[in-house]
């Protein structure tokens, strides 16, 4: 039993969660497509892609992302939550195939990712259960992963590629380039970087 003292996080690993490598993401959805795990498959690719905060995911509807036709679109732009202001994402060519195995729950106004009622959203503690269920499909450790950890994955890539954290600012959809720094640990990679190339 814990002392009235402890803290409230003793023994919980709290902090920054990891992105998901490249790798782990695609060998992710190879094993969710294995599986027939059409929904999971879909919510996992367009978190991917878009690199939304959870809410956001779940909150998507179809019309947001069904043009006229109704095919899935190729750029979606949706309004977040958290901040009130417009962010825009591209869904690969894989990721809308894997909406095309939904189609029949298309309709304007009914959302994308369901959990037993099929007019209400996937819940935030069914997603979270979901991607540490995830984790644990991929070997990982269960408790270095979170929903963020999906937000995280492209932009955390990119940036490994470019070393621009402009782009990583614009694809996770924040105002401040601190703000971006601050989510992907971009300053705290970097100094301890410099810091290897210090030997004393």
């Amino acid at each position: 039993m814990k002392s009235v003292n402890s803290p409230w996080n003793a023994g919980r690993a709290v902090g920054q969660k990891k992105p998901f490598t490249i790798e782990e993401a695609r060998r992710l959805r190879h094993l969710l497509q294995a599986e027939d795990r059409n929904r999971d498959l879909a919510l996992a690719s367009v978190a991917f892609d878009s690199a939304l905060r959870s809410c956001d995911v779940l909150a998507l509807t179809w019309d947001r992302i069904i043009d006229t036709t109704p095919a899935i679109k190729t750029r979606v732009t949706v309004r977040q939550l958290k901040t009130g202001a417009n962010v825009t994402f591209e869904l690969s060519a894989s990721t809308r195939d894997c909406l095309e195995l939904l189609a029949a729950r298309k309709g304007r106004g009914r959302y994308v990712f369901t959990g037993s009622h099929p007019d209400s959203p996937l819940s935030g503690r069914q997603y979270r259960r979901l991607v540490k269920k995830w984790a644990r499909l991929l070997g990982l450790p269960v408790e270095d992963y979170s929903t963020h950890s999906l937000r995280r994955t492209k932009p955390a890539a990119v940036y490994k590629q470019t070393r621009d954290p402009e782009i990583a600012r614009i694809l996770l959809g924040q105002r401040s380039l601190m703000a971006t720094h601050r989510y992907l640990g971009l300053g705290q990679e970097e100094a301890l970087a410099k810091a290897r190339e210090v030997v004393i």
